[in-house]
């Protein structure tokens, strides 16, 4: 049932508060009417019930929820990926106490700002009864809104009270309070403002004398597996006073880098190039190999590193999961028999397995990546020196 609302005019302030202590007698409680004037008067001057703020808890219970979603997204994502990187522990505190930090102001500012909003006087949606004559000839004016059932009661009490004149008029349904009315409004602002933005497919496009180039957003390889903004990752920034870039021959085809494609034979008869120092190259492949490959083939390059545990893994119910081949065992005749060209390519394309995929012009699916996408064909020679250097040879 819809609401009513009636307006009593007062123009003495003590009779406003006999007339407000007349609604509580009947049985109308302090948050069914307000007092309207025209001017501004200090909280309970005509006896009202002085609202009492609870803002300090909106900061309080924000911290909590930050702190709770940060440990929630650092523990669980590590746990969920348990890969050791330079050494470093799978739960490391100094990031960790950054993102915490972060995450507790974020959300305490957040949570307080939309205190405040609550408990601030929001604007009405629905006016209800009122008259102008609160504004222009100073009249005090007191609106009850209850159910239409109550509203003969309170205005018989407001004439009784002294009210000069009384005025009906017509509230929101009860269920829509003006409160309620706001948060779904500024949800659904938020609802509908999200998430908007386009997927990359990955093309280059030339208009006139501008080329624009179009990032995946989930590319096939390289160190950023998924680019979730890509506009914002390979943005093409122009410095202070840049003159604009000369831009390309529109027939002229993109190239990704200097590295020449080979074939596995013309791999196989690679050898270290005469430009870099073995010792020096050596040394640089112990750093790259404790980044990138401990994980898989351990500290000794015997394959049984702590990836190895999660291969074939039996659950308790007999299922197996995780089914693919073992990391290779760096130290094995096999790989040592092998070239220094089929190691850099081993490497580059991603195990045997993967440099048999590239020869026949199939995608590469190896359980290893494939580093060309990743490092530099010097760093490749480094991981290569440095696996001799462990092998003895």
């Amino acid at each position: 049932m819809a609401n009513k609302s009636v307006l009593g005019l007062f123009v003495d302030e003590n009779v406003v508060g006999d007339a407000l202590s007349s609604l509580r007698k009947v049985g109308y409680k302090d948050n069914e009417f307000e007092v309207m004037t025209g001017s501004p008067y200090p909280e309970g001057t005509f006896g009202e019930a002085e609202p009492h703020h609870k803002l300090f808890r909106y900061p309080i219970f924000g911290a909590v929820v930050g702190f709770t979603v940060a440990l929630i997204i650092t523990v669980g994502t590590q746990l969920a990926y348990p890969m050791v990187t330079g050494g470093k522990p799978i739960l490391s505190i100094p990031p960790m106490l950054v993102i915490f930090y972060e995450m507790t102001l974020l959300f305490s500012v957040i949570v307080t700002i939309l205190g405040a909003l609550f408990e601030s006087r929001l604007p009405k949606i629905f006016m209800g009864a009122y008259d102008e004559r609160i504004m222009t000839e100073g009249y005090i004016g007191v609106v009850v809104t209850v159910n239409e059932s109550r509203i003969k009661k309170a205005e018989d009490t407001l004439k009784k009270s002294g009210a000069e004149s009384t005025k009906r008029g017509w509230e929101c349904l009860t269920y829509l309070s003006n409160r309620y009315t706001f948060i779904v409004l500024l949800f659904s602002v938020f609802f509908l403002t999200a998430c908007a933005g386009d997927v990359k497919t990955g093309e280059l496009n030339i208009l006139g004398d501008t080329a624009t180039l179009d990032m995946p957003a989930i590319p096939k390889s390289g160190s950023h597996a998924i680019v979730i903004f890509s506009e914002m990752h390979y943005q093409p920034s122009y410095k202070s006073q840049e003159i604009p870039r000369i831009m390309p021959n529109p027939e002229a085809v993109p190239m990704n880098g200097k590295e020449i494609n080979r074939t596995p034979e013309e791999y196989k008869s690679l050898t270290l190039p005469s430009q870099y120092n073995y010792d020096e190259l050596s040394t640089q492949g112990a750093l790259l190999y404790a980044e990138n490959c401990v994980y898989c083939h351990g500290d000794n390059l015997d394959g049984k590193g702590k990836y190895r545990d999660y291969v074939n893994m039996k659950l308790d119910d007999g299922t197996v999961i995780n089914k693919g081949a073992y990391p290779a065992d760096l130290l094995s005749d096999k790989t040592a028999q092998s070239t220094d060209g089929e190691l850099f390519a081993f490497i580059s394309k991603g195990s045997r397995t993967g440099l048999a995929q590239y020869s026949n012009d199939l995608p590469i699916s190896s359980g290893m990546l494939a580093y060309d996408a990743i490092l530099t064909e010097q760093e490749r020679w480094a991981l290569v020196s440095y696996i001799r250097k462990i092998q003895g040879k």
